[in-house]
């Protein structure tokens, strides 16, 4: 059978099952009853999405028809038809609305007008993967009899901030940045997978479950990783090959660090000096250091642990940073302060310590070491002040 035949069979289904439903408005009619005026508003109003359904859809006023051909255009990933029956309010958080982020896996197993009440309308649909199940009512309005419109057609969800760079949806990533936190997605009713798997580096707790708008608490069994108004979280485990990654890029960082040629580093990097190289160098006063010459002699050994905001770096064993250059030796003489002596060569050898560090794991599959203090640009949450580390005690 093909999908034209298909689609006429479920709609003259529907508009049956519509016909026998009418008039059994009961408990559920108090939720529009109590606002016949914002019916009206609804039409106008520009935060709400309002489906509006094209003209053979019309013909005989059918709530279920409306909601049949809607899931219909989506399930074939007709993104065109779809948007035709529903315009997104705003772009930010349409980014997902696409053919390339909808998967296939998924059955329309019912769709029956469950109320009608003059202008009101509600349509039961009942949406499956091959492992869960999700039901939802669309509530639809209209005017004066005029053409069946649907109100939020689309679902919505956010993002828990988590030890990857990006969200993801059915294989499509965009990057988690400090906007995202408060950010709400839309999506079209059909099958998704948040999170996927990415090989040798990270696993998640993720599966493809069934969305239908505003039914997450209804997704049986339950997931376990979205909630009830549509909070996605992930708990990513390591893979075989994430600490050797993660080495590879606090090896990074550490070469970054080293190509300053000031006695500080940058503020971050796993090594530095508080100006006591000359100290070191064994000598009272030193000041105006120059030329400074960083090299990492050996990597320190590390583990890493699962957090909340990234994968937190652990010094097993510390490694070693050895640090040259030129400083100017002063004297000191109470009541005439300080006098240049002259340039000294100084040198000292120092640790290397990964207590300040985490590594997340960026939209392209690649791990970042950055400090703590990074953690706030990036995800817009768990604030902590910069540090300079100082290793050459």
């Amino acid at each position: 059978m093909d999908d034209q035949s298909a689609s006429r069979r479920l709609v003259a289904g529907v508009r049956r099952a519509g016909s026998a439903a009418r008039g059994r408005w009961g408990a559920w009619s108090w939720r529009w009853r109590a606002g016949v005026v914002a019916v009206a508003a609804l039409l106008v109003a520009a935060p709400i999405v309002i489906l509006s359904v094209s003209s053979d859809m019309r013909e005989d006023g059918d709530a279920a028809a409306v909601v049949a051909s809607y899931l219909e255009a989506v399930h074939r990933k007709d993104v065109d038809e779809a948007l035709e029956f529903a315009t997104p309010v705003g772009a930010d958080n349409a980014v997902f609305l696409t053919a390339d982020a909808l998967d296939d896996a998924w059955s329309i197993e019912e769709v029956e007008t469950a109320e009608i009440d003059g202008d009101r309308a509600a349509v039961r649909a009942v949406i499956a993967t091959d492992d869960a199940t999700v039901d939802t009512e669309f509530r639809l309005v209209r005017v004066e009899g005029g053409p069946w419109r649907l109100v939020q057609p689309f679902a919505e969800v956010s993002f828990a901030p988590s030890a990857l760079g990006y969200v993801e949806v059915n294989g499509e990533r965009v990057p988690y940045t400090s906007e995202t936190t408060a950010e709400r997605y839309l999506l079209f009713p059909g099958a998704y997978r948040f999170y996927t798997d990415v090989d040798g580096l990270m696993s998640t707790n993720h599966a493809t479950i069934p969305i239908l708008p505003g039914a997450f608490d209804r997704i049986d069994p339950d997931p376990g990783f979205v909630t009830a108004d549509g909070l996605v979280g992930v708990e990513p485990t390591l893979g075989d090959d994430a600490e050797a990654a993660i080495a590879k890029a606090l090896d990074a960082l550490m070469d970054e660090c080293a190509s300053t040629s000031d006695e500080y580093t940058d503020v971050g990097c796993p090594f530095g000096s508080n100006s006591r190289i000359g100290e070191l160098s064994g000598y009272e006063y030193m000041w105006d250091y120059k030329g400074m010459d960083w090299t990492v002699r050996k990597a320190p050994k590390i583990d890493v642990a699962p957090g909340p905001y990234g994968f937190v770096i652990e010094t097993a064993e510390p490694g070693e940073v050895h640090v040259e250059g030129t400083g100017v030796e002063e004297s000191f003489t109470q009541g005439e302060g300080f006098e240049p002596v002259g340039d000294r060569h100084v040198e000292a050898t120092c640790e290397i310590r990964a207590e300040q560090l985490e590594a997340w794991l960026t939209e392209g599959g690649e791990f970042v070491v950055t400090p703590f203090s990074e953690r706030t640009q990036r995800l817009g949450v768990g604030y902590v002040p910069a540090q300079r580390t100082e290793t050459c005690l």
